[in-house]
């Protein structure tokens, strides 16, 4: 082939190749924009949630203080101590005032009749949501209510605490009920672009709050299928696309429940700035494309080509070669990661060392071709129950380790999950026969409120496998050193 032809076809090939880069390079831009989008609405949607949950601990601790200054012989209606019925109550509403959004406070008793407050005296809440709950579940000691518009104040919910005795009996209620209005003032200072939108809703799909303010009246129902699927789903967030069942507006949006109480935050962003910009990284890649393919010929592939052959040197250089999963090399690089991790966080690092039982029967039985074949289904046994944040590796022979962040329970229970996967699994040797495997594990926790040596962590948990396995076999032996062997 002469020259010519040779740089043609090395032309043709680098065209060829920076387009499908061009092309994947756009589309994984897209991606990523919109995955920037669904983060900031996470954390847009996790900074008003925490905000609302620091809201009810504040009027909890208001409400914990309000019930330490009740005792059970002052839930009477009608009280026979007027001076006294008259002080417990301002100084109930002077702790009431210290929320600046409780307009509304009652004391009640186990019939929940309001005894003591600034609402209605001897009014039978009996049917309302709070007594309903606190009265009839003991479990119970705090209730923050869905939104409801009462006949003495605005829109409103209501956080209430039982009064229970020592032995755990219903003896009353104490409440403050909220105007929602607080909501508007916090979605007021987020601050948000001319499109966006900032919304509160109960679980019920009231309308709580909502930023800018629209025509629809707060305490409205919000009729949406996403919205209320979500509600009636487990999950905690959802990120999404679709028309805004107030303005009508399309945006992308994200929802998010607020922990144990019953409100769900909403915010929606205009996808048109994210859209612009992509189209501004477009055309700057096309542009940079077309200038770079004239002048980064021979040398671009000669660098794909160097490039490709130092990642697989790095991908083997980290993987065990028979089973796919990380070497000892790959497992001593993540697992200083990981102790420093916990290390940072004080929290505890548990590590099992895992071996095949019998596996020296196996190779000697059937071969070391079904030996192969038992060591590449156990570490998919192990792999398959693992999390994406534990550090799993074949250590060596026929034996894995793990380390992961949790506590001996948690551990313990990782390792039996490990043995019930592998128990349920059998290998099919080529002549029909199944070969049944089995795991001994030897697992060492420690509190990482100090520095965490490694290679003591791998000799506590080879000394509880050793241990396991010159008794029994088949089990897992935990070891929890003390502080003065750390």
């Amino acid at each position: 082939m002469s020259a010519e032809h040779r740089i043609l076809a090395v032309y043709i090939s680098l065209c060829a190749v920076t387009l499908v880069l061009l092309v994947g390079f756009l589309w994984t831009s897209q991606k990523r924009i919109w995955a920037a989008g669904e983060n900031q609405l996470s954390y847009s949607t996790d900074l008003i949630a925490e905000w609302i949950d620091s809201a009810f601990v504040a009027s909890d601790f208001v409400l914990r203080d309000m019930v330490g200054h009740i005792t059970p012989d002052e839930l009477l209606f009608p009280h026979p101590d007027p001076i006294r019925h008259s002080a417990l109550s301002e100084l109930l509403d002077a702790r009431r005032q210290s929320l600046p959004h409780a307009f509304l406070y009652g004391v009640f008793d186990a019939n929940c009749i309001v005894t003591h407050g600034n609402a209605v005296l001897g009014f039978d809440a009996s049917d309302r949501e709070y007594c309903e709950k606190l009265r009839d579940d003991p479990k119970r000691n705090s209730i923050v209510t869905h939104g409801y518009a009462s006949n003495v104040g605005p829109l409103n919910v209501t956080h209430a605490r039982a009064l229970r005795d020592a032995n755990d009996e219903f003896l009353g209620i104490v409440a403050v009920a909220l105007d929602v209005r607080f909501f508007d003032e916090w979605l007021q200072n987020m601050g948000v672009g001319p499109l966006d939108a900032l919304a509160i809703v109960d679980t019920k799909g009231m309308l709580l709050a909502r930023y800018p303010a629209v025509d629809i009246a707060a305490g409205e129902i919000i009729d949406n299928r996403y919205l209320g699927a979500f509600i009636a789903d487990d999950q905690k967030f959802m990120a999404t696309f679709f028309d805004a069942p107030i303005d009508g507006a399309s945006r992308y949006w994200g929802a998010r429940k607020v922990s144990d109480l019953p409100f769900v935050v909403m915010v929606g962003i205009d996808p048109s700035t994210w859209k612009a910009e992509w189209y501004w990284i477009g055309s700057l890649s096309i542009v940079g494309w077309l200038t770079l393919i004239f002048l980064a010929t021979l040398f671009l592939r000669s660098h794909l080509q160097v490039l490709a052959g130092k990642t697989e040197i790095l991908q083997q250089s980290h993987s065990d070669p028979l089973t796919g999963v990380p070497n000892r090399r790959a497992f001593s690089d993540r697992a200083a990661k990981s102790i420093a991790h916990a290390e940072c966080n004080k929290s505890w690092i548990s590590l099992l060392l895992i071996d095949i039982d019998h596996f020296k029967n196996i190779n000697d039985e059937f071969g070391h071709k079904v030996g192969d074949m038992a060591l590449c289904a156990f570490a998919k046994c192990c792999a398959a129950v693992v999390g994406s944040a534990d550090v799993f590796a074949r250590w060596g022979g026929d034996e894995f380790v793990i380390l992961v962040e949790a506590e001996p329970a948690a551990a313990q229970l990782l390792g039996k999950r490990i043995q019930e996967k592998i128990r349920a699994n059998e290998i099919l040797t080529p002549d029909g026969r199944k070969v049944s495997l089995d795991a001994t594990i030897g697992i060492a926790s420690v509190k990482a409120d100090t520095s965490v040596d490694l290679e003591e962590l791998l000799r506590y948990a080879d000394e509880a496998l050793l241990k396991t396995k010159l008794s029994d076999r088949g089990r897992i032996t935990q070891r929890v050193p003390s502080i003065s062997e750390k």
